[in-house]
């Protein structure tokens, strides 16, 4: 098989060192880099990693977990993980921005443009984590009921759950970062069915607030709607947002409050 010997150019020169590199070493993933597809593979490779529409995938999530960007060909088509991902409360982008929570790296055909990227908005203070795809994977077979989404035949799912389970993960570190799903399931899950909307400026993180009330069964949801149970209200809240809620006769709680009800 013929392979395309044209030397590949790219616009970032941090890509076009690693490009050169071919296969680094970063958080304990070992990453395979996109070198240039052959010929005759290109449409293989093109069809396999295609996600027709990530605007019709997201609506279904609100990202209570963060963004995703997949890269790399994966082990299953690109869109069934997309799928998977976003039922775990996952969004899942097409590009790198600084907003971006993990980047999942696929077994071969690492795009260097999206890790150099990564590496760049981590030196400019992000906080973006790489991600093993069968550290994913394994996180998908632990946490979540895929027979549900009828993507594969259950005979299918249980030989590729099997598959997973049978992996040497490489990043358990970024792994346990990514979505311990085990501690999760230790915890009561006061908030089962309710939903919360978090405004304004807290002593604590706002994204550790969120993660708190996703481990405790509940959903964060960015309006304020008659669906909504709690606001929880911090300094500097949007007068629009206090308005509302009250209008609508939304319990409005403070981070003390917060705390006190998660004890």
């Amino acid at each position: 098989m013929k392979v395309i010997e044209k030397e590949i150019k790219l616009k970032n020169p941090l890509a076009q060192k690693l490009l050169k590199q071919r296969k680094i070493v970063i958080d304990e993933i070992e990453i395979n880099l996109w070198t240039g597809h052959s010929v005759n593979s290109f449409d293989l490779h093109k069809s396999w990693n295609k996600i027709k529409s990530y605007t019709q995938l997201n609506l279904r999530s609100e990202g209570a977990n963060g963004t995703v960007v997949l890269t790399g060909v994966m082990q299953i088509p690109r869109a069934e993980i997309a799928e998977y991902a976003v039922c775990l409360g996952f969004k899942v982008h097409s590009n790198i921005s600084k907003k971006t929570n993990f980047l999942v790296i696929g077994t071969e055909n690492v795009s260097p443009s999206k890790v150099a990227h990564v590496i760049e908005l981590n030196k400019a203070g992000a906080n973006i984590q790489f991600v093993d795809e069968f550290s994913f994977l394994q996180i998908i077979s632990e946490n979540f009921d895929i027979v549900s989404l009828g993507l594969h035949k259950e005979e299918e799912i249980e030989s590729l759950e099997k598959e997973i389970k049978s992996k040497t993960f490489n990043s358990k570190k970024n792994a346990a970062a990514f979505m311990n799903q085990k501690d999760v399931k230790e915890i009561d899950n006061i908030f089962q069915g309710k939903s919360f909307v978090v405004s304004g400026k807290f002593t604590k993180d706002r994204d550790e607030i969120k993660k708190l009330i996703t481990q405790y069964g509940g959903k964060n949801v960015s309006a304020i709607s008659t669906k909504t149970d709690f606001v929880l209200a911090g300094d500097n809240m949007g007068p629009a947002k206090l308005k509302k809620a009250e209008s609508l006769q939304i319990s409005i709680i403070s981070e003390d409050d917060f705390y006190e009800m998660i004890k």
